[in-house]
């Protein structure tokens, strides 16, 4: 029987990907940063983003189901995940007031003075902010050896 204090030597990582089937991919710590207006190679720039702002925004897979309604969005780039806030991050040039009527959404401000375009390059910045970019979504691996046995709780055949 274990006793005495956990051991500091072994820590969670605070680094856990989304998983694939949201359809993003964890590029970094900071803020997310693109080429300006998408062809510059060495110049790089934030996005313009949708800010959402709730409490219930304690995890980066939050996130996802957020900005889910400008997935779609031909301009859509990924989203950034601050403790409690989403910004869904859009390229440079973007007409808000156009993604809002076509899509919907009531972001809490927006920021449309960057000039990054096209796919997201890196990551810069405060370990405070985790940069998330749009990625193929992939459905969740199936399950296998379990079987449907009526109404109540699910068990492992193999193991009765």
């Amino acid at each position: 029987m274990p006793s005495g204090q956990p051991s500091l030597s072994i820590r969670p990582s605070v680094a856990i990907e989304i998983a694939s089937y949201y359809g993003h991919v964890l590029v970094g710590d900071g803020k997310c940063y693109g080429r300006v207006g998408g062809n510059h190679v060495f110049e790089t720039s934030p996005y313009n983003h949708l800010e959402f702002q709730s409490a219930l925004f304690v995890a980066a897979s939050v996130c996802p189901r957020a900005c889910a309604a400008y997935r779609t969005h031909n301009k859509y780039r990924g989203f950034e995940f601050e403790s409690g806030k989403c910004r869904c991050l859009f390229d440079g040039g973007i007409d808000f007031s156009t993604v809002l009527s076509d899509h919907g959404g009531l972001p809490d401000s927006t920021l449309e003075s960057n000039t990054a375009a096209g796919t997201v390059t890196k990551s810069i910045g405060s370990d405070l902010v985790r940069c998330y970019k749009k990625s193929q979504p992939e459905a969740p691996e199936a399950v296998d050896k379990f079987e449907y046995i009526g109404f109540g709780d699910c068990w492992d055949s193999s193991m009765a």
